[in-house]
């Protein structure tokens, strides 16, 4: 156990040592008190409580040695007042497993859970780890949801929120015509007060999408990012994370710098990819764009949005997102987990009752802690 491990545990605000933190902070109190100087007219005690006040004394030096002994050795062993580890231990459980919140994060998206948690859950159950992010979308217009961000919270997660101004041109949000909207919901975020991820108009380098490639000036969406982003801190919602999201980049689409809003806009880069064929790999599906991103700035990178169907190699290719996650110091990997279907882009990306894709996770998991930096 460290010494700033026992600064932390003595003056931090971490709730898991409020227990050990309070007893320790009150005995040295009361030993305090009774050490104080005595102006000479109280001086006259009686024998039998100057013997009272001795044992007294004694009795909390005891108390607070014997707190601080358990403090150390809470801290040195593990015994059970602090948060599991990153462990291979940790993960090997059958249950869900709390972890701390550092990257790098896993993180996951599941239809419903707006609704109910239980699906979330499931899925730290299955994969042994509970997700420190979970990702949600936002349609524009839509006020901020407190409630599920304090039941992410609650859960010891991240809200992770897509923002998606759909059919909303880019230039009238940048002229400032939704000011009100983006204002109440940046009043809103800075009220949760606790770290919220968002990204706006992701995928702007895909042209699916009214705000992506082909379908508005760079300069229009480069606008109205900077625009989003100088409103929120001007209503002093200074716990957002902003996350500026790309799809993977294939030869011959749009540059990626060109949709770039500049560093002090941006605190982490998303990439989305998705593995539609047996030969992807992390390599072919993510390397493209992450060199383009390492060209563009040395922010951290977050997987924001991945998924593997089922198939022969799709044990190999979950592995190998967790090893490109590594080996890249990436700050994690956010997991799509729904069943869709209607063709190569729309798969069945839920694992849970997938055996072979559920060890895969598992072990992507176990191997991702032990060479995490």
């Amino acid at each position: 156990m460290s010494l700033g491990h026992i600064i932390d545990i003595l003056f931090g605000s971490s709730l898991e040592w409020r227990f050990v933190r309070a007893f320790v902070y009150i005995s040295l109190g009361a030993v305090l008190w009774q050490l104080r100087p005595v102006p000479a007219s109280q001086r006259s005690i009686s024998a039998t409580r100057n013997a009272v006040v001795r044992g007294s004394r004694r009795g909390l030096w005891i108390g607070t040695i014997f707190a601080t002994a358990a403090l150390v050795c809470v801290g040195a062993f593990g015994v059970g007042l602090s948060p599991a580890r990153h462990t291979e231990k940790s993960v090997a459980l059958t249950g869900p497993v709390h972890i701390d919140l550092g990257p790098p994060y896993v993180g996951v998206f599941e239809p419903g859970e707006e609704g109910t948690y239980q699906p979330v859950n499931q899925f730290g159950n299955e994969t042994g780890r509970q997700p420190q992010i979970v990702l949600s979308y936002s349609a524009w217009n839509q006020p901020f949801n407190s409630q599920f961000a304090n039941t992410i919270r609650n859960a010891n997660g991240i809200p992770f929120l897509e923002v998606l101004p759909k059919g909303i041109p880019m230039s009238s949000i940048a002229d400032g015509r939704w000011d009100a909207y983006i204002r109440g919901f940046a009043k809103q975020v800075r009220d949760f007060g606790s770290q919220v991820v968002i990204g706006f108009a992701p995928e702007m380098n895909g042209n699916w999408y009214s705000w992506g490639n082909g379908n508005t000036p760079t300069s229009d969406y480069i606008a109205a990012w900077r625009h989003v982003v100088d409103t929120f801190r001007a209503a002093g919602a200074t716990n957002v994370t902003w996350l500026w999201v790309i799809n993977d980049v294939v030869p011959g689409e749009s540059q990626v710098k060109l949709w770039w809003p500049g560093a002090n806009y941006v605190t982490w880069v998303g990439i989305d990819g998705y593995y539609y064929e047996p030969t992807d790999t992390f390599d072919s599906v993510f390397g493209l764009a992450l060199s383009e991103v390492r060209s563009l700035t040395n922010k951290p990178v977050l997987i924001s949005e991945t998924a593997v169907g089922p198939g022969p190699q799709a044990a190999s290719q979950i592995k190998g997102i967790f090893k490109g996650v590594t080996s890249n110091h990436l700050m994690g990997m956010v997991w799509f987990d729904e069943s869709q279907s209607g063709g190569q882009y729309m798969r069945n990306w839920r694992i849970e009752g997938d055996t072979a894709r559920i060890d895969a996770f598992r072990d992507g998991i176990a191997s991702l802690t032990r060479n995490s930096p």
